[in-house]
C-alpha cells in the first residue's frame, strides 16, 4: 500500500495537485521517490523483531527500513545546501512516520508507540554515514498536531520556492495568488489556537513560516509586482478571539441581569404618582410641559431620535467592549477559518479526482 494512498492527509503530493509549478520543486520530488520505494514489497528488517505482536507498528518499521536502504541518495535532493548535513532529509522523514501513524491510529494502540520508536532508532549507522534521529511527537491534540503538519509542508514549499525560483518564474500569477491564499489557512489557524493558549508553544514555528511566505512574496512581486493575496491574521486579531465560550457567558449574562435589575429597581422605587395628562392631539402631556398653537407638545420627536440614539449606542458597546462583542468575533474567525478549510479540502478532493483513470469500453451496437 503507498504512503500516500489517503487523499484526507495533507502531504507535500496532494498539496501539489492544481498547483503545477510545485512539482518542479526538490520537496515534491523527494516525497514522490519515498512513494515510489513504499509501493515495493516491505523485507523484513531486523531492527524491528522486538515489534513482533504489533503488526501495524511493524509495517511501518519495516517500510522505513526499505527507504533508508536508499536514503543516501535521496537524501542529495533535498540536502543540498546544508553541508552534508541531513537536518533537512531526516524531518521530512520523521514526519512521514507520523503520516504512517495517523493512518493507522484506529489499530495503533498509542501506548505502543515508544517501542515503534525506539525499534525505528536502531537503525541508526545501519546506512553508511546518514544520521537521523526519529522522535516521537508530544502533542496530544490530534487537529492542532496536523494543522501544525501542514504548515510546515507549505513553509518548506515556501522555502523551495526561494531557493529554485528561477526554474519557476514562468509560473501564472493566478497560480501564484492560489497557492500563496491557501498556503496560509493553517497558519491562522494555528495562530489563533497558539495566541489562546500559555504557553505559546508554536510561536518560533509560527514567525518561521510568515518570514518565509513574506520571502517568497518578494521574489514572485518582482515578476508579478501587484499580484493580489489575502492578508495573514495578526496577533491582535487572534488575540480579539480569546477566551471559551462558558467564561464568555459568566460574564456577560451577570452584567446583563445586572442592568435590568436595576433598571426594574429603579421603576419600582419612583412610581408615577400623577396621572397622566393628554394633549388634544393624544400626545402625553407631563406637567409644566408646553403646547404649541396646534395642541401638540413641543418635542414629540426627542423621545424618539434619543432611544434610537441610546439603542445604537449600547449595541455597539455590547459589541466592542463586551464579552458578548468578543465572543461574536471569535466565532465569526473561526467560521472563516472553517469555510477556507472546507474549500481547500473540496478543491483538493476534485484535483485528485480529475487525475483518477478512467476506462471506457466500447460495445458494438446489435441490430
Amino acid at each position: 500500500m503507498s504512503l500516500f494512498s489517503s487523499t484526507v492527509h495533507y502531504t507535500p503530493i496532494s498539496i501539489a495537485h492544481g498547483s503545477e509549478f510545485l512539482k518542479e520543486l526538490p520537496l515534491f520530488k523527494f516525497y514522490v521517490k519515498l512513494e515510489s520505494i513504499s509501493t515495493t514489497p516491505y523485507k523484513d528488517h531486523d531492527e524491528c523483531k522486538s515489534l513482533n505482536g504489533f503488526n501495524e507498528l511493524q509495517k511501518i518499521c519495516y517500510k522505513l527500513g526499505d527507504i533508508l536502504g536508499e536514503i543516501t541518495e535521496i537524501s542529495k535532493l533535498v540536502d543540498v545546501d546544508n553541508n552534508k548535513n541531513n537536518d533537512r532529509s531526516c524531518q521530512y522523514l520523521n514526519y512521514l512516520i507520523q503520516e504512517e501513524i495517523e493512518k493507522e491510529k484506529e489499530k495503533c494502540d498509542p501506548n505502543t508507540l515508544p517501542s515503534l520508536y525506539k525499534a525505528l532508532n536502531k537503525y541508526k549507522g545501519s546506512y553508511g554515514d546518514y544520521k537521523c534521529k526519529f522522535e516521537q511527537s508530544n502533542n496530544t491534540d490530534t487537529d492542532i498536531a496536523k494543522t501544525s503538519k501542514n504548515m510546515y509542508y507549505y513553509a518548506e514549499y515556501l522555502y523551495w520556492i526561494i531557493k529554485e525560483f528561477k526554474n519557476i518564474q514562468d509560473t501564472k500569477e493566478n497560480i501564484f495568488s492560489q497557492f500563496l491564499n491557501t498556503s496560509i489557512r493553517p497558519y491562522n489557524k494555528l495562530l489563533q489556537h497558539d495566541t489562546c493558549n500559555k504557553p505559546q508553544k508554536y510561536k518560533t514555528q509560527l514567525e518561521e513560516f510568515k518570514n518565509k511566505y513574506n520571502e517568497a512574496l518578494e521574489y514572485i512581486k518582482k515578476i508579478y509586482p501587484v499580484i493580489i493575496t489575502k492578508p495573514m491574521n495578526n496577533y491582535e486579531e487572534a488575540k480579539k478571539t480569546c477566551g471559551t465560550d462558558s467564561e464568555k457567558t459568566d460574564e456577560l449574562y451577570p452584567d446583563l441581569f445586572k442592568y435590568f435589575s436595576t433598571a426594574s429597581s429603579d421603576l419600582r422605587a419612583h412610581p408615577i404618582s400623577q396621572p397622566l395628562a393628554l394633549s388634544a392631539s393624544g400626545d402625553i402631556l407631563l406637567d409644566g410641559t408646553p403646547q404649541d398653537s396646534q395642541g401638540s407638545t413641543l418635542g414629540t420627536a426627542t423621545p424618539i431620535i434619543c432611544s434610537a440614539v441610546a439603542i445604537s449606542m449600547f449595541s455597539f458597546i455590547l459589541h466592542k467592549f463586551t464579552p458578548l462583542g468578543t465572543y461574536l468575533r471569535r466565532n465569526k474567525l473561526i467560521d472563516r477559518n472553517r469555510m477556507d478549510e472546507k474549500q481547500d479540502d473540496n478543491y483538493k478532493l476534485l484535483s485528485n479526482a480529475s487525475e483518477i483513470p478512467h476506462n471506457i469500453a466500447y460495445q458494438p451496437v446489435g441490430y
